[in-house]
């Protein structure tokens, strides 16, 4: 079973790369750093980015990054899932030196999640200053924050985070969008880290493939 200590970044696919840029500074007080191959890389504390934002046709999550302990970890979680049957792409240095990882590992959940399993986050460890004050953002240990993704496979995505991935469950809850409508089930996971839910997954399609994304300020 894979090992997972946090999630460490998130990267968008964006048709307008420039209102991200406008929000995160703006709006969220997060460092912006247009990055020399394009990217817009979205900072919040000392790793060199936490959003990376990829110029693109559509406005979505495109993938989750999930942070191992390290080069034994990340062989062994490869080795774990292909063991299992389950398609793992390694990363070429190319995405590597993008995502600023030693390593990086691809994998799909059952409802089409792209998850990135990396080890060995690179950074330059300068210090985050805010542009709106923001004292900070809790991060450390227990990565960025959460993500909330669509699920229309539930139980078999499920099944996948939680023997696969190795997240457990914290809380469980039915959400009915509206009278009269079937509830939709919420599973909200944890990792090894202090934070209550570093994952949730929802009963739904969504078209941005994502239901949202939370960070939490000092």
């Amino acid at each position: 079973m894979v090992a997972v200590q946090s999630l460490a970044y998130v990267v968008v696919e964006s048709t307008d790369i420039g209102k991200w840029s406008a929000y995160a500074s703006g709006v969220l007080g997060m460092e912006v750093i247009n990055a020399a191959d394009g990217l817009l890389n979205i900072k919040m504390d000392d790793q060199d980015f936490r959003f990376q934002v990829v110029a693109g046709d559509v406005d979505r999550l495109q993938a989750c990054g999930w942070l191992l302990s390290g080069q034994a970890a990340f062989n062994a979680a490869v080795q774990s899932l292909r063991a299992r049957s389950h398609e793992v792409t390694i990363a070429d240095a190319a995405v590597c030196k993008q995502r600023r990882v030693s390593g990086l590992a691809v994998v799909t959940d059952p409802s089409g999640n792209r998850h990135e399993l990396v080890w060995g986050v690179k950074s330059d460890k300068r210090r985050f200053v805010s542009p709106q004050g923001v004292s900070g953002f809790l991060t450390g240990e227990m990565g960025m924050g959460h993500a909330v993704l669509p699920a229309p496979n539930f139980d078999a995505t499920f099944a996948f985070l939680r023997d696969e991935l190795g997240f457990a469950i914290s809380d469980v809850f039915n959400f009915c969008p509206a009278p009269g409508a079937p509830n939709m089930r919420i599973f909200f996971m944890h990792c090894d880290n202090p934070r209550h839910h570093s994952l949730a997954i929802m009963e739904a399609p969504h078209p941005a493939g994502c239901v949202h994304l939370v960070v939490e300020v000092a």
